[in-house]
């Protein structure tokens, strides 16, 4: 005969079901998508302080550009200035007026002339430009003064505008925005040379 004795109060654990193990995994998962989403909005983050780094830095360069041509013409000839496209030019072109004025040996040194104040402001437009393009693609410099003839101690304005990815649309719109404008701008005073 066989007999199996209880012994009232104790049990025995035979281990997690298989309920515990899919409540585990779904809570498990819900934490991961939650840091998944905090690191994509931290790295969106970060990328959007670097473009304002970086423009806040393209602005300076301009200011500095502009200091350095305080020639009668210089300052005014940088007021609602387009920046002149491409900013790459074929090795085996002759370099075009704009990039004589860099004084660089990469072309013909013979082709190397002394630039007006204006080439000079069109020459700093384009080199901004191109440096602000490389790092920042798709974006817009804007400059512009009040007075109709930009010149010394008039303050110039400096904007820099770009697309960027729009992380929070508005609700209840049919088609939310996928870009939102951002923009960044300073205002520069050209003083007297020293």
């Amino acid at each position: 005969m066989n007999l199996q004795i209880r012994v009232p109060g104790k049990r025995y654990s035979r281990g997690m079901t298989l309920v515990e193990v899919l409540i585990a995994a779904v809570v498990i998962a819900v934490g991961l998508l939650g840091v998944a989403s905090l690191q994509i909005n931290a790295l969106q983050s970060t990328t959007e302080a670097q473009n304002r780094s970086k423009a806040i830095d393209i602005i300076a360069a301009l200011a500095d550009r502009v200091w350095a041509n305080p020639a009668p013409g210089g300052i005014a000839a940088y007021n609602n200035a387009i920046p002149v496209d491409p900013c790459t030019v074929a090795p085996d072109q002759p370099l075009p007026i704009i990039e004589r004025c860099a004084m660089s040996p990469d072309g013909d040194i013979n082709a190397v002339s002394e630039c007006t104040p204006a080439e000079m402001a069109a020459y700093d437009l384009w080199e901004v430009n191109c440096e602000l393009q490389s790092i920042i693609p798709g974006a817009i410099l804007n400059i512009s003064c009040p007075a109709p003839d930009c010149a010394q101690m008039v303050p110039i304005t400096v904007n820099i505008s770009w697309q960027a990815q729009n992380r929070n649309p508005e609700v209840g719109v049919t088609a939310p925005q996928n870009t939102i404008t951002r923009a960044i701008g300073s205002t520069i005073l050209p003083g007297v040379s020293q």
